[in-house]
């Protein structure tokens, strides 16, 4: 997770932008042997605007995780194989794929 700060919160009549930065796993998808598990990039900011406050938030596919007993794989969304090892580097996508 990535926080932004660009002026601190308590700094009275100055521009304030906060956000966050997360990618995680989505829910499982079983079909029959294969658990499909779609990798998510989350993200939310705040800004000060004049006298009010504006908030942006987006959830963006970035790839998919394949698990069968047949083994393991990943693609992103233009469909080519990417390394599942990048994503277990996140601790809540490990937990996820070491528990099915």
């Amino acid at each position: 997770m990535k926080f932004l700060s660009q002026v601190s919160p308590f700094d009275k009549g100055k521009p304030v932008r906060l956000g966050q930065d997360k990618v995680l796993a989505g829910a499982k998808i079983v079909l029959g042997d294969l658990v499909l598990v779609p990798i998510l990039r989350v993200s939310c900011s705040c800004s000060s605007l004049g006298g009010g406050v504006v908030f942006i938030g987006s959830k963006v596919p970035v790839a998919m995780l394949m698990i069968s007993s047949q083994g393991r794989s990943a693609v992103n969304m233009d469909g080519e194989e990417v390394s599942i090892e990048q994503f277990l580097a996140f601790p809540e996508i490990r937990d996820q794929v070491e528990s099915l």
